[in-house]
């Protein structure tokens, strides 16, 4: 078996199989956006971390330094949001090819430095290589409420599902600004932890149908999804799998109200969370109800 067959996820399964998912130090392991581990009598400690590397998630022909910069803090950020919450320190690594400048390499940490100033982050720390292609890597520390982050395993049957923004937009590249940086969602994941809306939340890096599957998989239940109320202009499998939309997902119980845009960005009803035994359905165009499709996300292998 080579790790194509196998899989990016199943790869992940494989690995942690025997690694805990909680202890007395630790909230929550491996298997969510970021670990939440007990820090203090009213706050949890987030950890996350994302690597960019140059080929495969940028090319520098189409971005320039500084946008690698900004964008390798913000997909970080964004594990941070869909917890609900707010990020305080980073720790930057670096690989670097000996053909860049030195005005290449101080541009590339200007864009982290930008995102890091614009969300209050402070650069603690990092390490620097010679490497073939460009990498950065972020580690990003935060906060959240103690016992409240919003995880993937709180949804359930009867629950709405929700996503902001518009999806498919990256991939097909309608937007050029929405490739080379995400949307910076941080208010809209506090709001959803402060007013108590969600029960469920992730967000959408990898496709809109598998990175809800993540949520499925934890909170061991089902969904329909309504592929005509998915936003975007890009075609339905691009909306669905695109991945690199960085917008928020997340279930609201039925009775709690979801304004129709949170801080200026629409959010918008795209299904519902069934129980487990009905499976992953969709409802297409036509109206019709059909499993869902074999691909359903952006995958690494």
């Amino acid at each position: 078996m080579n790790l194509k067959s196998l899989g990016e996820f199943g790869l992940i399964k494989r690995l942690t199989a025997r690694i805990p998912k909680k202890n007395r130090y630790l909230r929550l392991g491996v298997g969510d956006d970021c670990a939440i581990i007990p820090f203090s009598k009213t706050k949890d400690l987030l950890i996350t971390t994302d690597m960019l590397i140059e080929g495969h998630h940028f090319r520098t022909g189409w971005l320039s330094m500084r946008q690698i910069g900004r964008k390798g803090m913000l997909v970080n950020i964004s594990d941070i949001a869909a917890m609900g919450g707010v990020p305080r320190f980073a720790v930057i690594s670096v690989g670097l090819p000996v053909r860049l400048s030195v005005k290449d390499a101080e541009e590339l940490f200007r864009g982290v430095q930008e995102i890091a100033k614009k969300t209050g982050v402070m650069i603690v720390g990092g390490d620097t290589n010679r490497s073939e292609k460009l990498i950065l890597n972020i580690t990003l520390l935060g906060e959240v409420e103690k016992g409240r982050g919003l995880t993937r395993s709180g949804a359930h049957s009867g629950d709405r599902i929700y996503v902001t923004g518009r999806l498919g937009d990256a991939a097909l590249a309608l937007s050029r600004r929405r490739h080379h940086e995400p949307p910076l969602r941080l208010a809209i994941g506090q709001f959803l932890l402060r007013r108590k809306i969600a029960t469920a939340c992730i967000d959408v890096s990898d496709g809109l149908l598998g990175d809800l599957g993540h949520i499925l998989e934890e909170s061991r239940v089902g969904a329909v999804i309504e592929a005509n109320r998915i936003p975007g202009k890009s075609p339905l499998k691009l909306r669905c799998s695109g991945g690199e939309d960085y917008e928020l997902l997340f279930t609201v119980p039925p009775r709690v109200k979801v304004p129709k845009k949170i801080h200026g960005v629409p959010a918008t009803l795209i299904g519902t969370i069934l129980p487990l035994k009905e499976g992953r359905r969709m409802i297409d165009p036509n109206g019709q109800k059909n499993r869902w499709p074999k691909k359903t996300g952006f995958l690494h292998f």
